[in-house]
C-alpha cells in the first residue's frame, strides 16, 4: 500500500538540531494560566505565520486495512521555521520526518518499520500582522523511503499554498499542494497527487481547545473511482506555558467517509500529538 499523502519526512539533521535548541531548557515547573493568554498559545500552535518556530511530535494508527484488517502506525516528527527575509517577507519551511510500520496486506502477520520519502515545503509570506495571512512557493519530494510499499521512487515538485485566518477565539486555516514527479527510477510509476488540510479550531477556556484539521488527498494517476481519501472527524487539546516554551498536547480521530473502492485503505485514523514552541531558538 503506498504511503498516504499526509506522511511526510524531511532532512532528519536538521530535526534533530531544532528538537535540541527547543527541547534542551528545561521545562519542569509550575505551568501559566494566565486566561487572556489561552486564546494566544492556542493561535501559536495551528497559525505557521505566528512567528513561531515550532515542532510537534505525532503518532498515528490506521485502522483497519485490507482483508486482514491490519493495522499501520507512523511516527512523524516536524518542524516549522520561519526565517526573515528583510522587513516585509518571511520564509517559512515547513518539514517532517516519518518512519513508518508498515503491515503486509497480503498476510494477517508481519510489518517493518520504513521511512517514508521526504516532503518539504517554502512559504514565501509577507511579514505584516492583520485578519489575513498568507504564504506561497515550492514543495519538493524526495525519494529517500527504504521501501517500495512507503515510497516512490521519485523526485517530485509542485505549487504549494497557505492561508490562515484569526477571528475572536478561532483559528481558520487552508493549505494547498499538487506534486508532480519530474525524474526516477524509470521502473516505477509516475507521481502526481494533491493535499487539502483545513483548519478549524476553537479556543474554548483555560488553554482547552476543539479542533478540525483532516487531511485530504487525490492522487491523479488513479481511476476516479480510487483517486480520493477524504476523511472527517475532530481533536481536542490542551495548550499551556512553561517558562519560555508553548506546550500542547491533542487527541484527534478521523472516519474516511470517501475512499478508495478497489484498494486496501483504512476507515479510521487516531492521532495523538505534542507540540512545542518558542519565539527563537535562544
Amino acid at each position: 500500500m503506498r504511503l498516504p499523502a499526509y506522511a511526510r519526512c524531511a532532512d532528519s539533521r536538521c530535526l534533530v538540531l531544532l528538537a535540541s535548541a527547543l527541547l534542551c531548557e528545561p521545562i519542569f515547573g509550575q505551568a501559566v494560566s494566565d486566561p487572556n493568554q489561552d486564546t494566544q498559545e492556542m493561535k501559536v500552535f495551528k497559525n505557521p505565520f505566528a512567528q513561531t518556530i515550532a515542532l510537534w511530535f505525532e503518532f498515528d494508527t490506521s485502522r483497519p486495512i485490507g482483508d486482514y484488517s491490519r493495522v499501520q502506525n507512523l511516527f512523524s516528527l516536524t518542524s516549522i521555521i520561519p526565517i526573515p527575509l528583510g522587513t516585509k517577507w518571511d520564509l517559512i519551511t515547513k518539514s517532517a520526518i516519518s518512519t513508518v510500520s508498515q503491515p503486509d496486506l497480503m498476510s494477517p502477520r508481519g510489518s517493518a518499520w520504513k521511512l517514508s520519502d521526504l516532503t518539504t515545503s517554502f512559504y514565501f509570506s509577507p511579514d505584516r500582522k492583520g485578519p489575513l495571512q498568507w504564504g506561497v512557493g515550492p514543495t519538493f519530494l524526495l525519494p529517500t523511503a527504504t521501501g517500495q510499499d512507503v515510497g516512490n521512487s521519485k523526485w517530485g515538485a509542485g505549487p504549494a499554498g497557505a492561508v490562515f485566518a484569526e477571528p475572536g477565539k478561532w483559528t481558520l486555516g487552508l493549505e494547498l499542494s499538487d506534486v508532480k514527479s519530474f525524474a526516477g527510477d524509470r521502473n516505477r510509476a509516475d507521481v502526481h497527487y494533491a493535499s487539502l488540510q483545513y483548519f478549524v479550531t476553537y479556543n474554548v477556556s483555560k488553554g482547552w481547545y476543539v479542533t478540525t484539521q483532516p487531511q485530504t488527498s487525490a492522487d491523479w494517476t488513479m481511476p476516479r473511482e480510487d483517486r480520493w481519501l477524504m476523511p472527517v472527524g475532530f481533536g481536542v487539546g490542551k495548550a499551556m506555558t512553561f517558562g519560555k516554551r508553548q506546550v500542547s498536547g491533542e487527541l484527534d480521530g478521523y472516519y474516511n467517509v470517501v475512499h478508495p473502492s478497489t484498494l486496501p485503505y483504512p476507515k479510521w485514523i487516531i492521532t495523538l500529538q505534542f507540540t512545542f514552541a518558542r519565539r527563537n531558538f535562544l
